[in-house]
C-alpha cells in the first residue's frame, strides 16, 4: 500500500500494524509495516516466538495489506481460532484479534507522518551535508523526524521489532523454588537409596560372621 498524501500537505501517512501477544499474563509486541510479513510459532526460527506449549512450532504467518492484517495457518496443530471458528486464513480490522494456543494477538494501526522529501523518488547520491544546508532557506519548514515505526515502514524490507516484557520477578521466585525444590528431592532419595544399600550389607556381613541374621535363630 502506497503513502497516502494529503492535499497541499508535504506529508504522507504509512501504515504501521501493532500486534500485541498476550500469553499466561506476559505481553509481548512487534511492528509490521504495510508488505511486511512475519511468522508466529515457538520455533526460534520464527519472526516472533511464542512461548506457549500448545502453539506449534511453526504457527502462523501475518501480513499487512491495504490497512488490515491477513493470518495464514501454516499447517498448526490446533489451527487459527477467530471468535470461536477455526480458520485457515483471515483478515482483521482494527482492534480485532485471533488466537493460537492459549495466546491471543490482537491488531491495532498506526498511522505515521512522513516528510516527502523523506521519500525517495529514484535512486541517487546525497548531496553533502553543507550543501543540504545551503539549500535550505533559513525560513524553510523543520522536516518532521522519523519516528521508529515511520523508519521501519519506510525502509523497504527492514527486519520486524519485537518488544517483549521480562517475566515478573514473582514467577521468577516461584520458577527458582520449584527447581531447588526437585534438586532437593533427587539428592534426598539418593541419600536413602545410599543408607538402605548400607544398611542391607552390614546385615549380610553378621549373617557372614555368625550365620543368623538378626531376629533370626542361628542354625
Amino acid at each position: 500500500m502506497r503513502p497516502r498524501a494529503e492535499a497541499g500537505s508535504l506529508c504522507a501517512r504509512m501504515d504501521v500494524a501493532q500486534l500485541t501477544t498476550e500469553t499466561d499474563g506476559t505481553t509481548g509486541r512487534f511492528e509490521l509495516a504495510t508488505g511486511q510479513t512475519a511468522t508466529l510459532g515457538r520455533s526460534s526460527r520464527c519472526t516472533v516466538r511464542v512461548r506457549d506449549r500448545s502453539v506449534s512450532r511453526v504457527h502462523c504467518q501475518v501480513q499487512l495489506v491495504g490497512g488490515r492484517v491477513v493470518v495464514a495457518d501454516l499447517g498448526s496443530t490446533q489451527g487459527v481460532l477467530h471468535r470461536g471458528t477455526v480458520c485457515e486464513r483471515l483478515e482483521l480490522d482494527v482492534g480485532d484479534g485471533f488466537q493460537i494456543g492459549q495466546t491471543y494477538v490482537q491488531f491495532a494501526l498506526l498511522s505515521t507522518e512522513v516528510h516527502a522529501a523523506d521519500q525517495p523518488t529514484r535512486p541517487s547520491t546525497p548531496p553533502p551535508p553543507a550543501a543540504a544546508a545551503a539549500g535550505r532557506g533559513p525560513d524553510a519548514p523543520p522536516r518532521a523526524s522519523l519516528q521508529p515505526a515511520a523508519a521501519a515502514a519506510a525502509a523497504p524490507g527492514a527486519p520486524v521489532r519485537v518488544v517483549r516484557r521480562p517475566p515478573s520477578r514473582g514467577k521468577a521466585l516461584a520458577a527458582r523454588l520449584v527447581v531447588e525444590l526437585i534438586v532437593f528431592s533427587i539428592t534426598g532419595s539418593i541419600l536413602l537409596a545410599l543408607l538402605l544399600l548400607a544398611k542391607i550389607a552390614f546385615a549380610f556381613d553378621i549373617y557372614r560372621a555368625f550365620g543368623w541374621l538378626p531376629g533370626m535363630p542361628g542354625r
